[in-house]
């Protein structure tokens, strides 16, 4: 990719790479009412965030890429399993957060089954326990 090799070999944030390839160059304007949308509600969104987090106290002069990149992400169109401006993305150009871990299906399942296990273990272990001061009381000379 070539914006890549412009911006040092960095991958480029989804928000300039739709501006940049939608943006007409001699009118310097997007062309697109798609495009358009598209950027007013991400920049709508991104200072929605900067001021939650201000509110928050939180000291932030702009988002992190991975951020904007998940804003952009959630409001571009879809169709056919492509995103318009951006096609089709593989997994490791996707926007990965690190503020957000929301776990698969399969994880909570296995999470809810550890959790089931360690409870029957609890109650097994209490019932060993039961059973071992009975055996001990019984057989008190054998012990």
């Amino acid at each position: 990719m070539g914006f890549a090799k412009k911006n040092g070999g960095v991958h480029v944030p989804y928000y300039d790479f739709v501006q940049v390839t939608h943006t007409n160059q001699t009118t310097k304007q997007l062309q697109d009412g798609i495009d358009i949308d598209l950027v007013e509600k991400v920049c709508r969104k991104k200072e929605e965030r900067l001021t939650q987090l201000s509110q928050q106290g939180t000291p932030v002069e702009g988002l992190p890429r991975e951020e904007v990149d998940t804003i952009v992400l959630e409001y571009t169109p879809k169709r056919k399993g492509r995103l318009f401006g951006l096609g089709c993305l593989p997994e490791i150009y996707k926007a990965g957060c690190s503020w957000e871990n929301s776990p698969t299906d399969r994880e909570i399942v296995l999470e809810q089954e550890v959790a089931e296990l360690k409870t029957r273990r609890n109650a097994k272990d209490g019932e060993f326990e039961k059973m071992k001061e009975f055996i001990s009381r019984k057989f008190l000379e054998e012990f």
